[in-house]
């Protein structure tokens, strides 16, 4: 099942003018990355609009939208996953979009690092996705699921009834356990705090900006900006109680430090395949990577749906990104 057309409808409308707010509007020459594209409903919609627009995802979930875009290695391309790449070159888009997807990537630095490999210098970023304080987790229903996933609580709620669309008809016993498995593999809520510095390790200019979604999405959100945003704590609010929107900007050809692209993929083998010495934070940099690799071959695969991620008959059906690495996994369950 692929992204909800009216989503991407919304999506269409509401990126570019959030992107114009912010001052950074598009325009028809620039190329657009839409990272975990799924069905590739928004990338449709963008070049309906006369954007050149590309979509990746982990698998060919797009297939449906092959025929309105013509051939799939022209606009649609599959994330390659060992190792982790996005398969297009260095600095080829002028603006990367997410909707809904960044709740299901573990490994945010593998990630961000290749977004910023292929964004331009000077380009920007836009990405859209819940908080882990929703009151309804989107996948599961479950009232703060995203972040109270005690198995014992997530029975307490299976066994009120509480079912997404795939589940109807299922024990409740089942459902807890698909539940349970599900939010702790294909999910990933961390705080405001976490996120913001995942996203400065690799981009300048970055910026939290749900008051400008309020301004520009739905009429009912309209509504409530007009409302609500003058009073105290309404953007903390928003942002932890409903979703977050972060922008960000690649001002810099290299970061200071930052190793080439080349260089990443050889670190963790550098000590072994030369005489030459190896420094101890490139060291630590290649057995991290070489644990990421581990990892993804272990992790599920998923596909965007409806709310971005579904359970069907015990099978996850989701997102859009890497799953498999979280390096202090234990640790962050606990918190």
């Amino acid at each position: 099942m692929s992204r909800h057309k009216s989503s991407a409808d919304w999506s269409a409308l509401v990126f570019p003018k959030v992107l114009e707010a912010l001052g950074s509007p598009l325009s028809p020459k620039m190329k657009i990355l839409d990272f975990g594209c799924g069905s590739g409903d928004l990338v449709v919609h963008l070049r309906e609009a006369g954007y050149q627009a590309h979509g990746v995802d982990l698998d060919d979930s797009f297939a449906e939208s092959l025929s309105q875009t013509g051939p799939a290695g022209d606009v649609f391309r599959v994330i390659e996953s060992n190792p982790y790449r996005i398969p297009f070159e260095d600095r080829s888009f002028d603006v990367v979009v997410s909707d809904e997807v960044f709740e299901h990537v573990q490994d945010y630095g593998r990630a961000l690092a290749e977004l910023r490999r292929v964004l331009k210098p000077g380009g920007v970023a836009l990405h859209a996705f819940p908080s882990g304080w929703r009151l309804l987790e989107g996948h599961v229903y479950v009232p703060l699921a995203g972040v109270i996933q005690n198995p014992a609580y997530l029975k307490l709620w299976a066994w009120l009834g509480v079912r997404n669309e795939y589940q109807k008809g299922l024990p409740w016993r089942e459902v807890a356990s698909l539940n349970t498995e599900y939010l702790k593999t294909g999910t990933n809520y961390p705080s405001k705090k976490e996120v913001r510095e995942h996203f400065k390790a690799h981009f300048e200019d970055v910026r939290f900006v749900e008051r400008v979604f309020w301004k520009h999405g739905s009429r009912r959100l309209r509504s409530l900006s007009r409302l609500l945003l003058n009073l105290p704590l309404t953007d903390m609010l928003f942002g932890e109680l409903r979703g977050r929107a972060v922008f960000c900007r690649r001002t810099s050809e290299r970061q200071q430090g930052e190793p080439q692209a080349a260089e990443v993929g050889r670190l963790g083998e550098a000590r072994a395949d030369s005489n030459q010495p190896v420094s101890g934070g490139q060291e630590e940099n290649g057995r991290r990577l070489q644990q990421e690799d581990r990892s993804l071959q272990r992790a599920a695969r998923f596909r965007p749906a409806g709310d971005r991620c579904d359970q069907k008959q015990g099978h996850e059906i989701g997102s859009s990104l890497p799953k498999g690495y979280v390096e202090d996994e234990e640790q962050q369950q606990k918190q």
